[in-house]
């Protein structure tokens, strides 16, 4: 039996937030985690914390942006995408006590994850942000890359 589909109504969605809760206290968290690794040991930490800190503000504007998209054309079910990279809200606070807890432990290491941390943050960043050009743009999965 073959099922009939119709298109996402905006009704059929719930508000989306500008601002999750969830990610933001994990930003803050991991923001925090930084700028106190920076202030004990400034010679060590101040790069890789500053990297931490400049993919928190990346990965920020690409869920507002995200957000924004979502809010402008509702029917698009880009932005809730389930990626390694593309992290939900919910999973940002997660992030942030692993990593305090690892950095906590293991203190010298904190310029390694914290590098690898700011990597990931960036990467999901951007590619929200290149989503989102691409749904504001109208395009489509279909269309062909320029």
């Amino acid at each position: 039996m073959r099922q009939e589909t119709r298109p996402i109504a905006p009704t059929d969605m719930a508000p989306v937030r500008l601002v999750p809760f969830d990610a933001l206290l994990g930003a803050l968290g991991l923001g925090g985690l930084a700028l106190g690794f920076a202030w004990v040991d400034p010679e060590g930490n101040r790069w890789p914390a500053g990297a931490l800190i400049g993919a928190l503000v990346v990965d920020g504007l690409g869920r507002l942006a995200g957000r924004i998209a979502a809010r402008r054309s509702p029917g698009h079910g880009a932005m809730a995408m389930a990626s390694l990279i593309l992290l939900p809200d919910r999973a940002v606070p997660a992030v942030a006590v692993a990593l305090a807890a690892a950095a906590i432990a293991w203190g010298e290491g904190f310029p390694v994850m914290a590098s690898l941390v700011a990597g990931l943050l960036a990467m999901g960043g951007i590619a929200r942000l290149a989503i989102v050009r691409r749904i504001l743009a109208g395009e489509t999965a279909d269309d062909p890359e320029p």
